[in-house]
């Protein structure tokens, strides 16, 4: 079974041996204890229909249900903490896992599907791996011991559901295989639809710019009337395995109580049927179990496949100075996109000197920002190696290393969080208020943010974050990234998605920064085509077709 192969893998096991194991070991010893007697309060209610109101009989039963009682509901709050305790651990693995993959992943890799992994992946395994176990032992139990007592009432009968019960795995067997045959593309299509959310509500600016909320619409319902073509089916499909199975046990009970007259059994017979029907609930719930299990293969795999991904090899390399020589060599490097023909990049090579002030312009596609993504770490090329004062960067401990290169892309990304923050995001708790100021002042955001009501620590987010220009957001990842003072900066067509005013701005901020850091030994890179930021550098290069030619 599936479940096996689940707690035989290695990275599974070594989640689950986070949890301490004693909670596992006495949660199935309780859900044991209290299977076995619950078996035996329906044997002595038997008793009692039957006629046997003794005290020793009434004794048993009261005995019995209130050792049931507690060990279940012991059993319960166990597995519950179990569940919710391997829900957490997974979901750390699987972030983490997520984290730390090549470029390549994120490029084919959907962000919908991303939060899936995470959401509802890790939910469906640990389900199974937690309450789903917590039944399977729990069933187990009552099976054994149910047929135990049904040996002692009547061994004849018990040989006559030992032929019918095997009927109720066979029937569930077909419906599974028919069912994962009939269901096959309903993760796809739900998927899709999960996608199709996810990019409109993301991009409401442009959906509405366009005045498409129509159009949407009826993608929308069509998406939906896809997977509900799978959901008529799904209730076909229960409906029928429903009625199968109960009839199964309507006629299970009627075989059972003709063999006994046939067989002139009928001796105990009330008690025989009550344990009957405790077994065939708990053989029913291990078909259900095996159903679960068999949707939840999919959601398993992909976990498995995200534990078993190999991390970015990262280097350890930290000078011994603690500063970073930014002189930046590019060797044969080579790049291009997933399931792209076009090559961004062919044998490219190109040196940056430690304290350039470089501008690189080029046609829209021609590879310019590629160069800095390579040179970031976010993208990762084929082939090729980068070079910083003669060292592989992957031979850099790569949290140092980021820490000597601030970034400031096109987008104006900020978090749900206070501007102090926000401008401090990744740094150590080592960072003072001081290093937030005076890297505000730098990039000209003090003079918006002391406008603030909170000031620095006005939180960024609903109203907060709408009410603030592009100007003001780009100023505050300009802040994050100089706080680090790192010894590379980079400029990504900082300003291309500004107006004209908020470019100003901007643009002022980032001449004072080319001024201020001009004695320094920082090298500055930025990535433009508008000429007023081409006139920052000291020098402007034209890429085309893999070589970068001086201006």
């Amino acid at each position: 079974m599936i479940i096996i192969k689940m707690y035989d893998s290695f990275y599974l096991n070594n989640i689950i041996g986070k949890i301490n194991k004693k909670f596992i070991i006495l949660g199935l010893i309780s859900g044991g204890l209290g299977s076995y007697y619950n078996v035996y309060i329906n044997h002595y209610t038997g008793q009692i229909i039957q006629g046997d109101f003794s005290n020793e009989t009434l004794y048993n039963l009261y005995i019995s249900s209130l050792i049931s009682i507690i060990f279940v509901s012991l059993r319960g709050s166990i597995f519950t903490y179990i569940q919710k305790n391997i829900n957490s651990k997974l979901k750390i693995e699987v972030y983490k896992k997520l984290l730390n993959q090549d470029s390549i992943f994120y490029q084919i890799t959907p962000i919908s599907n991303l939060i899936d992994y995470i959401h509802n992946d890790v939910r469906i395994v640990s389900d199974i791996l937690s309450l789903n176990i917590n039944v399977l032992s729990r069933s187990l139990i009552n099976i054994i011991t149910t047929y135990f007592i049904l040996y002692q009432i009547s061994i004849k009968l018990c040989l006559i559901i030992s032929l019918i019960i095997p009927l109720n795995f066979f029937i569930s067997y077909f419906y599974d295989k028919y069912y994962k045959y009939l269901m096959s593309e309903y993760d796809d299509n739900n998927k899709n639809l999960n996608n199709y959310i996810h990019e409109t509500i993301s991009h409401i600016s442009i959906l509405k710019s366009f005045a498409v909320e129509e159009i949407s619409v009826k993608k929308f319902i069509n998406l939906i009337n896809k997977i509900n073509f799978f959901i008529i089916r799904e209730s076909y499909l229960y409906g029928i395995n429903a009625f199968i199975n109960f009839n199964m046990s309507n006629v299970s009970m009627i075989l059972i109580i003709i063999s006994a007259k046939y067989l002139e059994t009928t001796k105990n017979l009330i008690t025989f049927i009550l344990h009957y029907q405790n077994l065939y609930s708990s053989i029913k719930s291990i078909i259900e179990i095996n159903s679960e299990i068999t949707k939840s293969i999919k959601p398993y795999e992909r976990i498995i496949s995200i534990l078993k991904s190999n991390d970015i090899i990262k280097g350890s390399f930290i000078p011994i100075s603690n500063k970073l020589v930014p002189h930046i060599t590019f060797k044969n490097i080579y790049f291009n996109y997933h399931n792209s023909s076009n090559q961004i990049l062919n044998n490219f090579n190109f040196n940056i000197y430690s304290n350039e002030r470089i501008a690189i312009t080029g046609s829209s596609g021609c590879g310019k920002s590629t160069i800095v993504k390579l040179l970031t770490g976010i993208l990762n090329p084929i082939n090729g190696i980068i070079y910083i004062n003669g060292i592989n960067i992957n031979y850099y401990n790569n949290k140092w290393l980021k820490n000597k290169i601030g970034y400031v892309s096109q987008e104006s990304i900020l978090f749900s969080d206070t501007i102090t923050n926000n401008i401090a995001y990744g740094m150590d708790e080592g960072f003072s208020f001081n290093d937030v100021k005076n890297a505000s002042l730098l990039a000209n955001a003090d003079e918006f943010i002391d406008k603030l009501k909170d000031k620095y620590e006005t939180k960024i987010e609903g109203t907060e974050l709408s009410s603030l220009s592009g100007g003001q957001k780009q100023r505050i990842n300009i802040a994050r990234a100089l706080i680090r003072n790192p010894q590379i900066i980079i400029f990504d067509e900082a300003t291309s998605a500004l107006d004209p005013y908020c470019e100003e701005i901007v643009q002022n901020s980032i001449k004072k920064i080319f001024n201020i850091y001009n004695d320094f030994n920082r090298t500055i890179i930025i990535i433009a085509h508008r000429k007023s930021a081409l006139e920052l550098a000291n020098k402007v290069y034209k890429l085309e077709n893999s070589v970068l030619t001086l201006l």
